[in-house]
């Protein structure tokens, strides 16, 4: 089956939910760029990463006045660019090509989630974000 098509069959299947449950559950956009990065090994300073893209849909939907679950549907692509160098047996170079890896991701994380109100004093007049 075609992602796209199973992605929009799980987006159809979720605004299928009770349309009395609006006050309930909201409903969110997810985008962002990404820059993968690996450390620790001989082979990383090898890999030439390129910036990706993620987008998605988040749903939150209340289970009590402070309590909800989370989940969001999440499509992310991050982009490898690398060069091969071709030797003989002698050691000897005789060529080079360039690949591009292109790694695509379906991440659908769910998460339980308390908010403590405005009555937290660090929430209440300023903010960290």
């Amino acid at each position: 089956m075609n992602k796209k098509k199973l992605l929009l069959i799980v987006i159809g299947l979720i605004f299928s939910v009770k349309l009395s449950a609006q006050n309930e559950l909201k409903i969110g956009i997810n985008t962002g760029l990404n820059y993968p990065d690996i450390r620790g090994n001989e082979y990383a300073k090898y890999n030439n990463f390129k910036v990706g893209y993620l987008l998605g849909i988040s749903f939150d939907y209340y289970l009590k006045q402070n309590l909800s679950l989370k989940a969001n549907i999440n499509y992310e692509r991050k982009i490898k660019k690398l060069e091969l160098t071709y030797y003989t047996y002698n050691a000897e170079e005789i060529g080079t090509e360039d690949f591009k890896e292109i790694y695509e991701y379906i991440n659908i994380p769910v998460l339980l989630k308390y908010e403590f109100g405005n009555s937290i004093f660090f929430c209440k007049w300023w903010s960290i974000f």
